[in-house]
């Protein structure tokens, strides 16, 4: 996914301090799941998926310290 294309950006760390963030992009709701390095020079692509298309905010959602599942609407 190229920077031009990301129009939502979610950070959140899991219970155990592990920093993430989801990049959504409207036009065809391809998401990544991205895993922050910890020297912090950059990320791992975790995930990806197909969302849904045009949607106005993607959420991320902890059920537990390590558990979450995505929102997007």
């Amino acid at each position: 996914m190229s920077v031009k294309t990301i129009d939502i950006v979610q950070a959140f760390a899991l219970g155990n301090g592990d920093p993430f963030f989801i990049a959504y992009a409207k036009k065809n709701g391809h998401t990544t799941l991205n895993r922050f390095h910890s020297d912090c020079l950059g990320w791992t692509t975790v995930a990806t998926l197909t969302a849904k298309a045009n949607a106005a905010q993607a959420c991320p959602v902890m059920l537990a310290a390590d558990h979450a599942f995505l929102v997007v609407a």
